[in-house]
């Protein structure tokens, strides 16, 4: 259990009631021995004890213990200081709410819980500590007015300013905004602090916005305008037309962003198919001409077969017969280089006739020498040199 201040302790403890006998004393409160008169009676600086249990402080107590009613409270900051603070009948002050210093000023005659202003429904009522916000309460924890045993009566003239009457619905008047009625404009409308909700939805910040221009009609959709484009309706025009900032869409897919494009002229007819011309290449349009022919960049892919790149080589001649001379069993061949070895070959990494789209159809190879049949071959003639046979 939290501990308690004294006031909220003394709601739970209660007063002690009725008559005692002469000088009686205890010590059994809470509170006794602590420098404080704690017992709600005469001198007293609280009001958490029972009337003659704090006795080491307060001294022996002798007549009637204040009983709490409605119209007699101690909630008042100068309660039981000797002078009567509550601005009723014989008051010295009148700096307390009626009724809230009782041990000064005795009980009040009007059951004040059946005026204007003073009722006990709020959950923390007869606590001890005053909670509904007014003059001189502790604390903000219920309506005005509704803890009066704590804090007195209340003044109707003193209550809450009422709530302002809500704006009257409207197209240009509701209050359907996420941030509506937080003291700040947020529709987007003339005077709006911030851009954050539909025109017309903060009236109670705002203001009626009156009746809200017609939206706009819908963009149409046609050929040359439309919405395709991941980065559409981004604020920057996207379709790489006249006027764009960006090329990733394609023309008239960023339409709100563009405007239309019009009627866009047809499509370009296919390039066709020819044994000249395919983009079977796996680098086959990527800006560089990769097929091996005239004004090729790269030789990487066998000739007609980049032709978005390298254009229609037109009909290729027929490819040689394989033979001794034409073959193309080298891991280089085709490369756009001439590999092998033979008359203009650029490199000599490929077996002579073996590069045959590159280097061309080579001459029949001569036969091959007949084996050597000279002396036979005894210990003192082999043929173990790396070098034997080359002529030299």
């Amino acid at each position: 259990m939290p501990h308690l201040g004294k006031a909220a302790l003394a709601a739970l403890v209660g007063l002690t009631v009725g008559q005692t006998g002469a000088g009686s004393c205890f010590d059994d409160c809470y509170h006794r021995d602590d420098g404080d008169c704690d017992d709600g009676g005469p001198g007293a600086e609280f009001n958490v004890c029972g009337f003659s249990h704090d006795c080491t402080d307060c001294g022996p107590r002798t007549g009637a213990a204040v009983v709490p009613s409605r119209g007699c409270g101690n909630s008042c900051s100068k309660a039981s200081d000797g002078d009567c603070d509550d601005g009723g009948d014989g008051a010295e002050f009148g700096i307390c709410t009626f009724g809230s210093d009782c041990t000064d000023c005795g009980p009040r005659a009007v059951d004040i819980e059946t005026q204007p202003g003073c009722y006990d429904t709020c959950w923390l009522a007869d606590n001890g500590e005053c909670d509904d916000g007014g003059d001189g309460s502790e604390y903000e924890n219920c309506a005005w007015g509704t803890d009066c045993f704590d804090c007195g009566l209340r003044p109707v003239s003193q209550g809450p300013a009422p709530p302002p009457p809500q704006p009257p619905g409207s197209p240009g008047c509701n209050n359907e905004c996420v941030h509506a009625s937080d003291t700040d404009c947020d529709d987007g409308g003339a005077g709006d602090e911030y851009g954050l909700c539909a025109l017309g939805s903060d009236c109670l910040d705002c203001g009626d916005r009156g009746i809200l221009p017609p939206s706009p009609p819908p963009v149409p959709i046609t050929p040359g305008c439309n919405e395709n484009c991941i980065h559409a309706s981004d604020g920057d025009c996207d379709d790489g037309g006249p006027g764009a900032e960006y090329g990733i869409c394609g023309i008239g897919m960023d339409c709100f962003d563009c405007g239309d494009r019009g009627t866009l002229p047809p499509n370009p007819p296919p390039i066709p198919v020819t044994p000249g011309c395919n983009n079977e290449c796996t680098h086959a349009s990527d800006g560089d001409c990769d097929d091996g022919g005239p004004g090729d960049e790269y030789g990487l892919c066998t000739i007609g077969s980049d032709c978005i790149d390298c254009g229609d080589r037109g009909t290729l001649p027929p490819f040689p017969p394989p033979g001794a001379g034409c073959g193309e069993n080298c891991n280089y061949s085709s490369d756009g280089d001439c590999d092998d070895n033979g008359p203009g070959s650029e490199y000599a990494i490929c077996p002579y006739g073996q590069d045959c789209v590159d280097c061309g159809p080579r001459a029949a190879l001569p036969p091959s020498p007949p084996p050597f049949t000279g002396p036979p071959i005894g210990p003192g003639c082999s043929n173990t040199c790396n070098f034997v046979s080359d002529a030299d």
